[in-house]
Parts: structure tokens; sequence; C-alpha cells
């Protein structure tokens, strides 16, 4: 995946894994972590026998980090900007 990524370099791409086990806990245990690439959705959806699919959603950001949420990070990106300009 992360070759297609390099080459095709996507403004947003999803994910969506089957399971044969429909615990909401894989979910949780089986998020990426995609460098540059935020995660800004993420479902899950319970198919018949116990199987699941679990969805994600990943979005580019501007500067060269994964950590969306941090305060520190949405700085950092809002300096760098601002001294390109």
């Amino acid at each position: 995946m992360v070759r297609v990524l390099v080459c095709f370099q996507p403004t947003e791409f999803f994910v969506a894994a089957h399971v044969d086990n429909a615990s909401k806990l894989f979910e949780e245990g089986c998020m990426l972590d995609v460098k540059v690439y935020c995660r800004e959705e993420s479902s899950h959806e319970g198919l018949g026998k116990g199987g699941s699919v679990v969805y994600q959603k990943f979005v580019k950001t501007n500067c060269g980090t994964s950590d969306c949420g941090s305060p520190r990070s949405t700085l950092k990106c809002w300096k760098d900007e601002d001294e390109e300009e």
C-alpha cells in the first residue's frame, strides 16, 4: 500500500477490511497508521454469520506528520505556512 500512496499521492483514500470475527474490538485494534495521512472516519458493519467489515477513510495532511489531533502539530503546520508567505 505504501508504494501506491507514494506513486499516486492521493489526497484521500479508503480502506475496507473483511474479518470473520464481528467483534468491535477488531476495529479498535486494527486501525491503520499511515504517515502523512490522518484517519478522518472509521466505521464497523456487522455481517451475517459473525463476519464484519471495517471501513476507514484517510485524508492527506498539510505537513509531514500523521499526528492530526495534536494542537502542537496544527500550530507547526500553521507556522510553516506563515513563514512561506
